[in-house]
């Protein structure tokens, strides 16, 4: 019984729920530190919950995919070179 309720709570613990929750916590903090709590949390997870076969990692990235989406728009957004609005008139006859 001990060891069902330890796999339950890890399997909690690393649901794709608990991950956004966690990076979620972190909001405030730089993308680069969110984006490694969360690939470390599917790292860490392999070593509860092997996953010895590309299909398993890809899986897990599928349940995951909300959040790798949503990072690599904003990682995306925050890359691309902000554009300038249409300058006066007084800074183009300076």
């Amino acid at each position: 019984m001990l060891a069902d309720d330890e796999v339950e709570a890890w399997t909690r613990s690393y649901s794709p729920k608990a991950t956004m929750e966690a990076v979620r916590r972190i909001s405030h903090r730089p993308l680069s530190e969110r984006a490694v709590v969360f690939f470390a949390r599917l790292e860490f997870r392999g070593i509860y919950f092997t996953q010895m076969r590309r299909s398993h990692w890809l899986s897990l990235l599928w349940r995951n995919r909300q959040m790798l989406i949503s990072r690599s728009y904003e990682a995306f957004h925050n890359a691309r070179p902000q554009r300038r609005g249409p300058s006066s008139p007084s800074e183009e006859t300076a």
